[in-house]
């Protein structure tokens, strides 16, 4: 009687098994077809090149030259408000182009184009 009831506790996992590989290979073709999915010109992204990549700064550096305090840069960042990276024992590398964009936002950008568009 023990060794039927092994073998049925031994049937019962080897069941378990094959309906969690059946699910584990029914979610790999789902992510396999999402991500062979050809994309629309729209959604391709540029490839990111030393000519072409965001310059990023720490807080030290964007609060020397932005005049804008550290410790109000380090709580944006905090707070998600920012765009940054965190690297090494905690330093903040902030997107400097996306903080001066930003910064032209909350003050109004008020500088007037000239005829050349400058």
């Amino acid at each position: 009687m023990k060794q039927i009831d092994e073998r049925n506790e031994h049937t019962r996992r080897l069941e378990n098994i094959e309906l969690l590989l059946k699910s584990i290979d029914y979610q790999l073709g789902k992510l396999l077809q999402i991500f062979s999915m050809p994309m629309d010109n729209e959604d391709k992204q540029e490839r990111i090149t030393a000519e072409n990549a965001p310059e990023m700064v720490t807080i030290k550096e964007a609060s020397r030259r932005t005049g804008l305090s550290y410790d109000y840069l380090r709580k944006q960042c905090l707070q998600g408000n920012l765009v940054h990276i965190r690297v090494g024992n905690g330093k903040y590398l902030i997107n400097f182009d996306l903080l001066v964009d930003q910064m032209g936002k909350v003050r109004g950008d008020t500088r007037k184009e000239n005829d050349d568009g400058v």
